[in-house]
């Protein structure tokens, strides 16, 4: 595995993201490292308040006002969004994106099924 030292375009990412005027993750200031943190839980309430409609649909067994193709549209992005997460090594896009595939999974399947 290469680090800092062994990768050889590692000051050419550097540059790129001064250039760019990005900054390095995780956070480097106090305010960053807050918000690399708060994003984990955030990434959860999303899809946490989602239940009760997910709830609902399965509950009632009633999907006649949700359209199939968007709901299987929105959990093959959530797919994409993960794999991408794993290529980055960007936990809070994992875990998002993984909770809101499980999310728009179990609506996609009601759309079809009820």
């Amino acid at each position: 595995m290469q680090n800092e030292h062994t990768d050889p375009l590692h000051h050419h990412h550097h540059r790129r993201l001064i250039y760019r005027l990005l900054s390095m993750f995780p956070g480097q200031t106090p305010w960053q490292k807050f918000l690399d943190e708060l994003i984990y839980p955030v990434a959860l309430v999303g899809p946490i308040a989602f239940i009760p409609q997910v709830a609902e649909v399965w509950a009632l067994r009633d999907a006649s006002n949700l359209a199939p193709v968007t709901w299987t549209i929105m959990t093959c992005v959530s797919s994409i969004w993960i794999i991408y997460g794993i290529s980055h090594k960007a936990r809070a896009i994992i875990v998002a994106h993984g909770c809101w595939f499980v999310m728009n999974g179990l609506m996609a399947i009601a759309s079809w099924i009820f």
